[in-house]
């Protein structure tokens, strides 16, 4: 789709100094360590995959309409994934595989996908071809910006989003973006790592260092001059907050900025050219429902449930501390179970949104927890502090375990 404001070809026409280029990024795969693999074992009209995936919740309920059974006879359980990045939100061939030839054989299968069939026969990030106009005028203020972006899919597919960000991060009251698709009969392309933002991002600051060259402006001051504090789409809908210039100023001042040779090639330690160089970049702050269940046993014990996977981003420390914290005791003392399709749903692994939604569900599990826990035992909630294994109110304090 195209998106337009203002009129971005007569303000570029007009321009005193513009910069018009195209710029191409190659097909990449995720390359996890883990491959996509799969373990299915039937009981009954009941199936249990043992298998690596970052969205149980999606899987769960795409496995059940593959196989034409009901969803409660669908059970994942992804406790450690060793890696992902966006190459397992879905599941792939290995869990459909290995729940059919488990039905057929009538014993445990396990599928692992083979590097070139990971490459083949799941997903990876399309290449791009791009273009970015950008029209400013002598001392540096962009009038006029444009970004489009062809890439190829399978006919239902989507376009790599590589000019969101262009929407976003830079003033200019005439602007152009736009996403083009080819239809390709070539492996799914899909999220990976930062999907739209890391092709898109790094063309947009390439060609803001080009036209800060051409325009004989420092790369910091450039993007200084023309920081927005409102939708450059929409400019009545300021930021809520947006700290550029700030943390554009705090890296220069601590890398040493000014002090640099800014002619390339000039600056030598031994055999090596030393470059300096920078980029502004952000990633949009995506929040997703995400459920948990939380208990407390009698020896004070607190466990938490929820069908959140960790694929190497910490998951179950940063739950753990979260539940610690909310019920007041240590680490130890807390069990965090994961990627079970049997424990309430969560928002997943994926698009940065698993630890602030998954740790906001166990939050809010806590809370009606330790409501609970003080109305056992007779507390007003709001008085009752949790600290040190205990509950406390006033002069009075009973250790968790006895609540």
């Amino acid at each position: 789709g195209e998106e337009r404001v203002g009129d971005f070809e007569g303000a570029f026409a007009q321009a005193p100094v513009t910069l018009d280029e195209r710029y191409t990024t190659a097909d990449e795969s995720h390359a996890m360590m883990e491959p996509h693999a799969t373990i299915a074992a039937w009981d009954g009209d009941k199936v249990t995959l043992w298998t690596s995936n970052q969205m149980i919740g999606w899987g769960h309920g795409s496995l059940a309409k593959i196989l034409g059974v009901p969803k409660e006879n669908v059970r994942l359980d992804s406790p450690y994934v060793g890696g992902g990045f966006g190459g397992k939100l879905f599941v792939r061939a290995d869990a459909v595989l290995a729940a059919l030839a488990a039905k057929a054989v009538k014993r445990p299968v396990k599928v692992a996908l083979t590097r070139p069939l990971i490459a083949n026969n799941t997903t990876h990030r399309p290449a791009t071809i791009q273009r970015v106009r950008i029209g400013a005028t002598k001392d540096g203020t962009i009038t006029a910006i444009a970004h489009e972006s062809t890439s190829g899919n399978l006919p239902d597919g989507d376009p790599e989003t590589a000019v969101s960000q262009t929407k976003l991060l830079y003033a200019g009251a005439n602007r152009l973006t736009a996403m083009k698709l080819a239809h390709l009969d070539l492996p799914e392309g899909n999220a990976m790592r930062a999907p739209g933002e890391a092709p898109g991002l790094m063309v947009l600051e390439v060609a803001m260092d080009e036209m800060a060259e051409k325009l004989g402006m420092d790369p910091v001051e450039f993007r200084i001059r023309n920081d927005t504090q409102v939708d450059p789409q929409d400019p009545k809908r300021p930021f809520s907050k947006r700290d550029l210039v700030g943390c554009l100023r705090l890296g220069a001042e601590t890398f040493g900025w000014a002090k640099r040779n800014p002619r390339p090639g000039q600056v030598r330690d031994g055999q090596w050219l030393v470059g300096h160089g920078m980029a502004a970049a952000f990633r949009n702050n995506m929040v997703l429902k995400s459920g948990a269940r939380v208990r407390l046993d009698g020896d004070g014990t607190v466990t938490v449930e929820t069908d959140m996977t960790d694929i190497g981003t910490g998951s179950y420390t940063i739950i753990a501390q979260t539940a610690a914290e909310m019920m007041g005791v240590t680490l130890d003392r807390v069990v965090v179970r994961l990627g079970d399709s049997a424990f309430p749903v969560s928002s997943g692994s994926g698009g940065q949104f698993g630890a602030n939604s998954s740790t906001a569900g166990v939050y809010a599990a806590c809370v009606k927890l330790r409501e609970a826990v003080a109305q056992r035992l007779g507390i007003n909630s709001e008085d009752a502090v949790f600290a040190d294994g205990q509950v406390r109110a006033g002069n009075r304090a009973v250790p968790l375990g006895e609540a």
